[in-house]
């Protein structure tokens, strides 16, 4: 991949989990495997340098780990935004829930599955951008529900005009503070130059998600500005409709089919498994297939494995008798 999709063709990342429970598996320690977590999806690089200056104190090893590992690749604040945000492969795997039941089926019928779910699932989201179309709606729900919140925000904002050319604004947030329950400020810098270059919000939400932030709308609402043109064409309808516009042709009738005169291929009687039913699973599994949280099924009384409560209080009753 790297010899050919070398970057800016293709920007290569880590899938945060993965990089955590490889760290995990490495250096043995929950806090800082939950602290490197953290790290990876923190927005803010001031943030992110002081937890690393902080682990680089603890532990050198661990440091040198991550350092070497290349932050650009596994922390969301160093990424550019190349990823949009997606921090896991989440985005890679949603086609999981659309082939469910798929696993282990005979290649014919596997094909078959995936042809007419895709189908379904096109379809079904062509209709949804259409009637959105209809409604009158410029953003599909997920994206305007995301705007709706960023602007009830933005209606709690302060802004202040530093420059005319280009516009440069201090956003002030009013916080209660956790501990002695006062008021506090926090600020972000904003700058809406024409060019992309020059357009900026020192919260870094902006440029790692491609769409406004709080502060960008804040600016916008005061300064009379479509913001709008702040965000990426991906977020539209026209993109979500372009997502799914191509269409699945159906498959006539095996009576209706062309002679075909292409290659044939041939079944290898010596790659067929010689045991009968289903084939053991070859996936690795690692500590992220241990649900987190899960009971150790010992006993409160006793701590033992394999007694309960209900067995004791047999065991008391047969004792009584």
């Amino acid at each position: 991949m790297r010899d050919r999709w070398p970057e800016p063709v293709a920007y290569h990342r880590y899938c945060s989990r993965h990089f955590v429970s490889n760290f995990h598996d490495k250096f043995k320690d929950v806090d800082m495997k939950n602290a490197v977590n953290l790290m990876a999806n923190e927005p803010s690089r001031q943030k992110f340098d002081l937890w690393m200056s902080r682990v680089k104190d603890i532990n050198i090893a661990a440091w040198n780990y991550l350092d070497r590992a290349g932050k650009e690749k596994w922390s969301l604040s160093y990424d550019d935004g190349h990823r949009y945000g997606n921090m896991t492969t989440n985005m890679s795997e949603i086609f999981n829930s659309v082939l469910k039941g798929g696993r282990f089926l005979p290649i014919t019928a596997l094909v078959q599955l995936t042809f007419y779910r895709c189908n379904k699932y096109f379809v079904k989201r062509r209709m949804e951008a259409e009637q959105y179309r209809l409604q009158g709606s410029e953003l599909p729900p997920q994206v305007y529900g995301h705007i709706s919140r960023e602007n009830e925000d933005a209606k709690r904002q302060h802004v202040r005009m530093f420059n005319h050319d280009p516009p440069t604004f201090q956003v002030t947030t009013r916080t209660r503070g956790a501990e002695n329950n006062q008021h506090g400020e926090r600020r972000a810098v904003v700058c809406l130059g024409e060019r992309p270059e020059d357009q900026s919000c020192s919260c870094n939400m902006w440029l790692l998600y491609h769409r406004p932030c709080s502060h960008v709308l804040a600016c916008c609402s005061v300064n009379k500005i479509d913001w709008r043109q702040y965000m990426e064409a991906y977020f539209t309808i026209g993109a979500y409709e372009s997502s799914y516009a191509p269409i699945f042709c159906p498959i006539p009738d095996e009576s209706g089919w062309q002679i075909y005169s292409g290659l044939v291929v041939i079944d290898d009687p010596d790659q067929r498994r010689s045991s009968k039913g289903r084939p053991k699973s070859t996936r690795i599994r690692n500590e992220m297939d241990a649900r987190e949280g899960r009971s150790s099924n010992k006993c409160s009384i006793c701590g033992q494995r394999g007694h309960n409560k209900k067995s004791h209080k047999s065991t008391a009753q047969s004792d009584a008798s």
